[in-house]
């Protein structure tokens, strides 16, 4: 017991270490984004981009660490050899099942083992640019924010994606089509508008919103080179389920994560058959995450093809930034909070216990903005792997 007791303890300083040195590192990338913005940005547009993709690389590393160094949590990915060699080297447009609380920091890892995660692009609610540091850093790295009001987004959207087609790094824009998480409230929801359009009830995914794929895709043609249809799931059964708890607590996660690279001028250019081109895509996602949950493998009962398993091998920068930052920013921190306790003046005591308390409560809002209804469970279970 005493053993237990002492480890909770470790883990909850070292979990706090962690937390302070993404915040204070995290602000300080802030700023260096907000000046070289106002400094280079009106000069040197792609200049501003190249230095910006190295500092959003920062702040999305220490997120990294945290999934691959603290929790030991990878993904496997199952692609077409042909196909990787175009992994890092080329604009895609990303579409991937939103099903889990991590199912983004899977694509994270991907992104990082292919080179790209500092241009890693994405929609986003619009109420995300005001969170600090994740949201801020996106604020300057020309992500598409969404206010979820179509006549409102057109014309963002249309200024957005030209900037990206002309990005000076290979850009990896993803979009989740089911427009939010999934969750069971929402999945019977969307079931009573596919019964009511006559289209095929899906068991583990929402209706995919099509306009934002066959509007993105229409302006893409010829700038971005292909589509990337991610399907992921999880092994729960051997490991911890996917949420970012379980990452702050040390449990390993293991994603799954079928890829397949679809040619741009393979999507429908007319709107409706692109529409219809997105709904199979979403079907076969459907079968292929119920063969994952019955079988543990994606195309057992789906009939997919059999892909090469590959994993990429993890890249060691997330360890080294975090590891310098926590040095640089614990160790000036730490030195005036004990001064603070050992003070003897009770106001200071005080002080310094209130900010421990305030990190503590800043760590575990961040963490519940990733968080879903306990319904979403479903579908989440997976057979043991032999």
């Amino acid at each position: 017991m005493a053993w237990t007791l002492s480890s909770l303890k470790t883990l909850s300083l070292l979990q706090l270490c962690l937390a302070v040195t993404f915040f204070l590192s995290g602000l300080c990338i802030n700023l260096i984004q907000l000046i070289l913005y106002v400094t280079i940005n009106p000069f040197s547009d792609r200049l501003f981009k190249k230095i910006n993709y190295y500092l959003h690389y920062v702040i999305c590393s220490e997120l990294l660490f945290l999934a691959e160094w603290w929790s030991g949590s990878d993904c496997r990915c199952h692609v077409d050899k042909d196909a990787m060699k175009y992994f890092g080297h080329e604009h895609a447009l990303l579409i991937m099942n939103h099903t889990y609380e991590v199912d983004w920091l899977m694509g994270w890892i991907v992104a990082d083992r292919c080179s790209v995660l500092g241009s890693a692009k994405v929609y986003v609610k619009d109420m995300l640019r005001y969170v600090p540091i994740i949201g801020w850093s996106w604020v300057f790295s020309s992500i598409i924010f969404l206010r979820r009001k179509w006549d409102d987004d057109k014309e963002h959207i249309d200024r957005q994606l030209a900037v990206l087609a002309d990005y000076p790094d290979p850009v990896w824009l993803l979009i989740f089509c089911e427009g939010t998480r999934f969750t069971r409230a929402k999945h019977e929801a969307s079931m009573e508008v596919a019964r009511k359009k006559g289209l095929p009830e899906l068991r583990n995914l929402l209706l995919p919103r099509t306009k934002g794929f066959t509007y993105s895709a229409s302006r893409l043609r010829g700038k971005f080179a292909a589509v990337y249809n991610l399907t992921v799931c999880f092994d729960t059964e051997n490991y911890a389920e996917p949420t970012l708890t379980n990452m702050v607590r040390g449990k390993k996660i293991l994603g799954d994560m079928y890829i397949e690279r679809i040619p741009m001028d393979e999507v429908p250019e007319d709107e409706s058959e692109a529409a219809e081109f997105l709904h199979k895509l979403y079907r076969q996602k459907d079968k292929m995450l119920t063969s994952y949950h019955e079988t543990g493998s994606f195309t057992q009962l789906s009939g997919a093809r059999e892909l090469t398993t590959v994993r990429l091998p993890r890249r060691f920068f997330s360890l080294l930034n975090t590891t310098a930052w926590a040095a640089l920013v614990l160790t000036p921190l730490v030195r005036s909070l004990l001064a603070l306790l050992l003070s003897g003046s009770t106001v200071q005591v005080v002080s310094g216990l209130l900010v421990v308390a305030l990190l503590f409560f800043s760590m575990y809002k961040m963490i519940g903005l990733t968080k879903i209804s306990r319904s979403s469970s479903y579908g989440q279970t997976s057979r043991k792997r032999e």
